[in-house]
């Protein structure tokens, strides 16, 4: 049988010895993409927690502006009620004594007409 040569084997051992170093590499490499990605999780778990923080916030402000509004809401509505009543009264007495208003008037204006002619 034929014998390797001496060059083979080293070229074998050199070639084990680059492939387990590569290996060693990836493992590493691996084992720090875990803790990269275990320190990104534990950012992320924190900053959707400070975002539904936010969010409650938000939801609490968005509710108390509508209690506003429809409290606004609503008394805007009364007091357009309350002017719509006045007013109609104002005009109930300006009708009802508009006439006898102008008719002093009339007769208050002759009278100063016949006065300046005499």
């Amino acid at each position: 049988m034929i014998e390797a040569p001496q060059y083979w084997f080293e070229l074998t051992a050199g070639a084990a010895v680059v492939i387990i170093l590569a290996c060693l590499l990836v493992i590493v490499v691996c084992l720090t993409m875990v803790l990269v990605l275990l320190q990104v999780r534990k950012s992320i778990a924190n900053l959707t927690d400070r975002v539904q923080t936010i969010a409650n916030r938000v939801d609490s402000v968005a509710k108390q502006v509508e209690q506003v509004t429809t409290e606004v809401g609503s008394r805007a509505s009364g007091i357009a009620r309350t002017v719509d009543d006045i007013a109609g009264s104002a005009f109930q007495v300006v009708e009802r004594y508009a006439p006898l208003v102008l008719g002093i008037a009339a007769v208050l204006k002759v009278a100063s007409m016949f006065k300046k002619r005499t």
